[in-house]
């Protein structure tokens, strides 16, 4: 019986936990206004999503040293993105990153990786 029960926890809690590769965002958009109207802060705890509604909490946890953070949904994006001119330009129109599901504040990102690592995989959980 212990068995069974260990198990069913098991798959209960893969189907609750998603992995997804993340990036973070920061000195180029702190104090810019978010897709929801507040002024970004690269010191918060907050991420961007291209379609999670705004104050989704979602926990983000780094499988390599099980280190987490929760951050709120307050921005959108990661978008599809090339280089001119040594400069990252989104593609026109924003189509979503199809390898990442979200840009984590600077703050965010350092709280569970270097900063920089760039992009990492992360399990992802949705909180509220």
């Amino acid at each position: 019986m212990r068995i069974i029960t260990i198990i069913t926890i098991i798959i209960l809690c893969s189907f609750n936990s998603k992995t997804t590769k993340v990036s973070w965002y920061g000195p180029g958009f702190d104090g810019r206004i978010t897709a929801n109207g507040e002024i970004y802060s690269q010191d918060s705890l907050t991420a961007a999503s291209p379609n999670l509604p705004f104050n989704t909490l979602v926990k983000i946890t780094n499988p390599n040293n099980n280190k987490s953070v929760i951050v709120r949904i307050n921005d959108r994006g990661p978008f599809k993105c090339f280089k001119k001119n040594g400069k990252i330009r989104p593609v026109r129109p924003l189509e979503p990153h199809s390898m990442r599901k979200f840009d984590l504040s600077k703050k965010a990102f350092e709280t569970i990786a270097n900063i920089n690592k760039g992009i990492i995989q992360v399990e992802y959980k949705l909180i509220k």
